[in-house]
């Protein structure tokens, strides 16, 4: 299947996206078959359908590789290679750390003019739009998706969260109910990460408040489609979702304050 960039303004605008939202993506360039321009007919796509001088088209942009390698697991490093990683490894810069993870359409976006970035050095989030320096002027190092977070600001701003073949279990604005909840795994087995480069040397720090995996966010589906919560598209076989975040969010709350374990069993 050929994807052209209007197939891609049309599937958006038949989610709900208009030209004022401040939404987050989440994308998988394969769900769409082949897009003629790749990554650029996405974000090309959302910039037609999202005005950026009403709206904000926000993506993540986060860079696991700058986590302390002592905690490395693919592959495990010898102690000996640990220190010379620990001492050589650069500090987040935001214009140039590449994102890891996160997908090309994610990764172009942060070439794109007026592109803005947040400065936390794990989970970074980038925006373009009207509200671009709201969201990414301050992002809070130990709740990195709390509420102080970008995350937090687009439940603020009645956002939305936008997944292009991907599911809700890719959507990290779930992780916000967790600190709203106040769950206590948040405390749990956190990462350390180059904070910043002192004096010649390399200094981590660990995260006070962490999430962990999301693949159980599947658990949130049946809810949400219970309660009308979501839009789901069928497009190339694959499904595309579209949430607001701040009625899913306070809905998982509630179910966080019966079950605090419910997004991790």
């Amino acid at each position: 299947m050929v994807t052209s960039k209007e197939d891609l303004v049309n599937l958006f605008k038949d989610l709900g996206i208009s030209i004022s939202d401040d939404v987050m993506v989440h994308c998988s360039l394969k769900s769409l078959g082949n897009v003629i321009n790749g990554p650029l007919d996405v974000i090309d796509s959302l910039l037609e359908v999202v005005d950026i001088d009403k709206g904000t088209i926000l993506m993540p942009a986060h860079s696991g590789q700058i986590t302390d390698p002592v905690d490395w697991k693919n592959p495990p490093l010898s102690k000996k290679d640990v220190d010379v990683v620990r001492n050589k490894m650069k500090p987040f810069d935001k214009d140039i750390t590449p994102s890891r993870g996160r997908g090309i359409v994610a990764q172009t976006f942060l070439s794109y003019k007026d592109v803005n970035r947040s400065n936390h050095p794990l989970n970074s989030v980038s925006a373009l739009g009207k509200k671009a320096d709201l969201y990414t002027s301050y992002h809070d190092f130990d709740e990195p998706e709390g509420i102080s977070s970008p995350i937090g600001r687009l439940y603020g701003n009645n956002g939305k969260v936008l997944g292009i073949g991907v599911g809700v279990n890719s959507f990290t604005a779930i992780h916000l109910a967790e600190y709203i909840a106040e769950v206590d795994y948040l405390k749990n087995n956190n990462p350390s990460v180059l904070f910043e480069r002192k004096n010649g040397k390399n200094l981590f720090r660990k995260i006070k408040r962490y999430p962990g995996n999301s693949d159980k966010f599947i658990n949130v589906l049946p809810i949400l489609r219970e309660k009308k919560l979501i839009k789901e598209i069928n497009f190339n076989n694959d499904i595309m979702t579209i949430i607001s975040i701040k009625p899913v969010v306070d809905r998982i709350v509630e179910i966080l304050r019966e079950n605090p374990k419910f997004l991790v069993t």
